[in-house]
Parts: C-alpha cells; structure tokens; sequence
C-alpha cells in the first residue's frame, strides 16, 4: 500500500503543513534563540571565570570542578549550561557552574520562548480547524491562513519573539557575570562576534521573517477564490510555504493573461478551470483597490512588471 496522495488525507497534509513548513521560521528562531542562550552564556561565563592565568590556579579551579583537564572543564560548563537551561530550578548549581547571586534564569528564558513559539503554531492550527479551512488544496485555507497573519494576536507574539533577542542577551549577561569589569572588553567583543554572532543572525533573521509584510496581489478573500482547488504534493506539504505558493500562482496567472496557461493549468486539480481561475484571480492594482501602506515601496518593480506583461 502507497502513500495516499494529499487530497485523501487532507487534515492530515494541512496540519503538518501548519506545523513544519508554514512555521518553519519559527522552528528556527527557536533553535537560534536557544544556541544563542546557551553558547553565549558559556562563552561569557568562561570568559569572566575567577581563575588567573598561571598553571597553579589553573590546576586548582579545573580539578575542584573534577575535571583532568582544561578541555573537559570547558566541556563541563558547556554542559551544564545547557542542563541549566532545561529545568526550572532557580537553584540549580553544577560542578563547574555557579551562577550569579544562585538564580538560574536561563531554564525560565527557554521554556517562555518555547512557550510562545507553540503558542503561534497552535492558534494558527486552532484557528484552520475552526474556520473549517482544513483542506490544503482549497483556497479557503491559504485565505484562512494570511488572515491569521493579520490578526493582532499573530502581530503581538511575532513582535515578542523579536523583542526576546534583547531579553536573551539580558539573561546571558545577568548570569554570566559580565558586568564589563573585565579590562579586555574589546578583545572579548571581538572574539564574541567572530564565534557567536552566526546564532544572532540566525536569531534575528528568523524573528524579523515571522512579521507579517507581505500579502497576495490577488483578492483572496472572495468565495470564488475559497472555492478554488490547486493541486498539491506531499512536496508542497514538506517544503512549499503559503506564501512562495501564492508568489508561483501569482507568477502563472500574469503568464495565462500573456496567453501561456501551462503553468497555471499544472496549478490546479482540474485544468479546465484555468479560464475561471484568471478571472477569479485578477491582479489588483491602485484603480481596483488600495495597497497597504507598508506594501507600496516594496511593490513598485511588481506593479510594473504586471502593466508591463498587461501589455502582452
């Protein structure tokens, strides 16, 4: 027995759809915001360490922490950051890590991170499942979709999650220690952005990719667009987002209006609707109706590639 295509399991391919290629930045963004958590914490923490450089205190504060030598104490606190930051404990101490005034913050900044992160995958699934649009291959779910993307609740935690790179930066030097007492600050910055700026990056990028910025050129909120059916893969599922979707739909229709329907024909699970999809899907432009104000400046090459394929 195969693999059914998408459209016999169609809750199913719109729920993973939701989970791991929708919210694929978030995923990201979780991952670089717990790289950057622990790996800049350990990096500070050794880097203000108390041990002087000389082989006698060196000797000392490796071998009170059990370990033989100077890599396995690197590696035991590296370890128990990351330790650290999977419980709750405030109080937690380890052999190598004594964090500041005995507060582990680190445990409560990854799981509220982890927390919000959740809490927009499952709103966003909540809110297909109660809107009924949970079949991926009808345009009441991508309509369902990029109307979640506007709502305030979408805006609000997107905008958290960007301000949680600060707040990340706030723990790790809190219980790092770094209160720039240190006399070599410069060399300290420069070695930090040299090895770990790759998970501020990251980080960074993947938060600022969850505001919502971009919609269809099309009008996807009418009922004839809801009751379209486009054919989908278990590709599409894995590793298509909404959003690249709608750009590559975008991109046929102007090509069907030149008089080459090939590609949005392939679109679709019947092919003979190309003619109804392109006068359902009209490209919207400033006499038909109004482009968001944060879309204009960003929308001047498209609106005019589309007068000029208009012309064809």
């Amino acid at each position: 027995m195969g693999i059914p295509p998408v459209h016999e399991v169609p809750v199913l391919a719109t729920i993973l759809h939701l989970v791991v290629s929708e919210w694929c930045p978030i995923w990201l963004f979780f991952i670089g915001h717990y790289s950057l958590l622990t790996d800049t914490t350990a990096y500070l923490y050794l880097w203000y360490t108390d041990v002087q450089v000389n082989q006698t205190a060196v000797d000392q504060e490796i071998r009170g922490a059990g370990a033989k030598t100077l890599g396995e104490y690197v590696f035991c606190v590296q370890n128990e950051v990351n330790f650290a930051s999977w419980t709750l404990n405030v109080d937690y101490h380890g052999h190598c890590l004594d964090l500041e005034g005995g507060y582990n913050l680190l445990g409560i900044a990854n799981y509220f991170c982890l927390f919000i992160c959740c809490s927009l995958v499952a709103s966003s699934v909540l809110v297909v499942l109660t809107t009924r649009g949970t079949d991926i291959c009808t345009g009441k779910y991508l309509a369902t979709k990029w109307d979640f993307e506007k709502t305030r609740l979408f805006r609000s935690l997107s905008i958290l999650l960007l301000c949680g790179v600060l707040g990340c930066f706030l723990v790790t030097a809190y219980v790092s220690r770094s209160t720039l007492k240190s006399g070599t600050f410069q060399q300290l910055l420069q070695a930090w952005l040299f090895y770990g700026s790759v998970a501020f990056v990251l980080t960074l990028v993947s938060a600022y990719a969850l505001l919502p910025g971009w919609s269809p050129r099309f009008n996807y909120q009418s009922n004839d667009f809801q009751r379209l059916r486009f054919k989908r893969t278990w590709r599409h599922v894995f590793w298509s987002s909404s959003e690249s979707f709608a750009r590559d739909l975008e991109e046929a229709i102007l090509l069907a209006g030149c008089g080459s329907w090939k590609r949005l024909r392939n679109f679709l699970e019947d092919p003979t609707e190309a003619q109804w999809v392109l006068d359902v899907c009209k490209i919207l432009d400033d006499d038909d109706e109004p482009w968001p104000m944060d879309q204009r400046d960003g929308a001047e090459e498209d609106r005019g590639v589309i007068n000029l394929l208009a012309e064809c």
